[in-house]
Parts: structure tokens; C-alpha cells; sequence
């Protein structure tokens, strides 16, 4: 027993020694000390080889962490962190999330990457359907043939938005016969051609030989350009939005294999309103103060967190914080 004991002591130390030169062992370490969660190391060791005790781990770490070179987070004094800027941040420390939450100012990566992908599917479903009215009209224009047609029945549609906004559209059906076989076909029409005819009129029909249900009134034949207009639009919107947020997406996983993780401290916490009540939602003012890693400079600075809600759930003046750290310009409060 004593043998098997000092043989899981040594992997506990050689374990904490590699990860000074491992960058994911390293952070496994860092995110112990955070969080005081031993259990986090020994499950994570025991995928790389190493076999030890939760007690083991603990008083390795506390003997041979700070005194090797290089140390990446000073042992001596780091506490348990209980407030997490983003909630999500205490799954990544508990080894249930693979890459922190970074953004601590306006929308999370997951809302802005959730409207990427909401804008380029309306500029995609705009898109093809701007193609299948252009093959539609293509077809009636090089193939197309006039047929006599009647009208059969006229109805008009109101529809009223949500700001109380009527749009009226009118629409004609009408039958017409190819080799012995009839068609109906119901298309929306403009108001002065709706009321310039009606049910029993004789009417001139375009439609296609190869496919008699792809029809329209002759004259009417168009493609539908407010597709096109549509998809562009979306298109410039989605360069707009995507650009950013992809970049933004490709430095936060850069960020968040080269940060270090040191702690702060809340130094003021403010929430101020953006109306006369709290329904118009309110922005969150953090002071925060934290030692840079190796260096007696201490960085003292206010960081605007936005209307992310934080203000119903503000945390502790002079309570502790995570704080990834990359340089002086680019850091995270966790």
C-alpha cells in the first residue's frame, strides 16, 4: 500500500511539472486553483495516464506549482471564485464547457452567431426563390404560347399586419383548355386589371407547352424582383454582421489557448437604467483591478458590460473574479 501511495504521489508531481510545459494541462491546473474543484484534475489526468487522489493532486500543486519556473498563476494567493460574469464560464471551469465565454461586452458569441445564420438563410430562401421566378419567366418568354382563357371567379384579400397596416391583393381565376384538357390557375393581379374584368370575360393566356400549369395573363409575364432586391439586401446585411462576428469568433479561439487566467477583483459595481423602468432594460459598469501575471504592474480599469441583464444580478463589490488574460489590451472577465 505504501508502494502504491508514493507511486500516485510522483504521478501527482510529475503530473503538475509536464503541465508547465502542456498547454491544456496547464490550464487543467489553472482551472483548479479557480475553482477548487480537485476532482476536475484527477478526472482530466486519468485521460493522460495519470492516476492520483484528489488529496494528492491538492498538496502537490501547493508544494511544486509556485516554486517551479515560471509559475502562470500564483498559487499562494488565489481563493475560490464564486461570481461568474456569464454563468456558462462556471461550466468551462467544472470541465463541462470546451472554450470560455469571452464577451463581456453587449451580445454573446452564440446570439450573434444564431443571427448570422438567421440572416443567411433569409438571403439563401431569397435567393433561390428569385430563381425559380426567373426560370418560370424564362420559360414563358422563349417557349411561351397565347391561348384564350376565361375568367372564372375574382376575389380580393385583406390582410392587416401587426401595425394595423392593411395590404390589399387582388386575384382572378380563370380556365383554359390544351389538347382537350382544362386548366385552372388563380394569379394576383393589379387593382386597374382586376377591375377591368370579370367572371365569364374571355381573357388571352400565356403558358408553356412543355407544362400547361405554369401559366399567366399574356402581358404579365415578370420575374419577381423584389426577390432579388430581397436577397441583396439580406446578402449586404449579412456581410455586415457575419464579417465581425466571424472574426470575432476566430480571435476568441486564438485568445483562448494563448490567455492566461489570473484573478481580479470587483472594485465597483453599477447598473443604470436605460429608461424610467427596468422593462427598457439597464447596463452594467464594472471597476476591476488585477496584478499582471510576472510583473508588479497592476491594471485598474472600468469595462461597460451593456444591456446584458447583469444589473438584476450584480456582483459583490471587492468580490473575486477569473480574468483571461492575453496582454494589457486583451483580457476577459469570466
Amino acid at each position: 500500500v505504501r508502494v502504491e501511495d508514493h507511486m500516485s504521489q510522483e504521478a501527482a508531481r510529475a503530473f503538475v511539472e509536464a503541465a508547465h510545459f502542456d498547454g491544456d494541462m496547464r490550464m487543467a491546473v489553472q482551472k483548479y486553483l479557480l475553482s477548487h474543484n480537485a476532482n476536475l484534475l484527477v478526472n482530466f489526468a486519468r485521460e493522460r495516464g495519470y492516476d492520483f487522489s484528489p488529496d494528492e493532486i491538492s498538496q502537490a500543486v501547493a508544494a511544486h506549482w509556485d516554486a517551479l519556473a515560471s509559475p502562470i498563476l500564483d498559487n499562494t494567493n488565489v481563493k475560490p471564485i464564486y461570481y461568474w460574469l456569464h454563468p456558462a464560464n462556471h461550466d468551462f471551469f467544472a470541465g463541462h464547457r470546451g472554450r470560455p465565454i469571452l464577451l463581456h461586452r453587449g451580445w454573446l458569441m452564440w446570439q450573434r452567431m444564431a443571427l448570422v445564420v438567421f440572416v443567411a438563410s433569409i438571403t439563401l430562401g431569397l435567393g433561390v426563390e428569385y430563381g425559380k421566378s426567373y426560370r418560370r419567366y424564362a420559360e414563358l418568354r422563349d417557349h411561351g404560347v397565347v391561348t384564350l382563357g376565361r375568367v372564372t371567379t375574382q376575389r380580393i384579400q385583406n390582410d392587416v399586419s401587426a401595425e394595423a397596416m392593411t395590404a390589399t391583393t387582388f386575384y382572378i381565376t380563370y380556365v383554359f383548355t390544351v389538347e382537350d384538357r382544362s386548366y385552372s390557375h388563380e394569379q394576383a393581379v393589379s387593382s386597374s386589371r382586376y377591375h377591368a374584368l370579370s367572371a365569364g370575360q374571355p381573357v388571352e393566356i400565356l403558358f408553356s407547352p412543355s407544362d400547361p400549369a405554369l401559366t399567366v395573363m399574356d402581358g404579365t409575364n415578370s420575374t419577381q424582383e423584389w426577390y432579388l432586391l430581397g436577397s441583396i439586401a439580406f446578402g449586404i446585411g449579412f456581410i455586415i454582421v457575419a464579417g465581425p462576428t466571424l472574426l470575432q469568433f476566430r480571435r476568441e479561439s486564438v485568445y483562448g489557448k494563448r490567455g492566461k487566467f489570473v484573478q481580479g477583483e470587483i472594485r465597483v459595481a453599477q447598473a443604470s437604467s436605460a429608461g424610467k423602468d427596468d422593462s427598457q432594460g439597464a447596463s452594467t459598469k464594472l471597476e476591476v483591478a488585477f496584478d499582471l501575471p510576472q510583473s508588479e504592474r497592476r491594471i485598474h480599469q472600468s469595462i461597460n458590460c451593456g444591456f446584458t441583464g447583469l444589473s438584476k444580478n450584480l456582483p459583490p463589490e471587492r468580490g473575486r473574479v477569473s480574468i483571461l488574460y492575453v496582454d494589457a489590451e486583451h483580457w476577459w472577465v469570466l
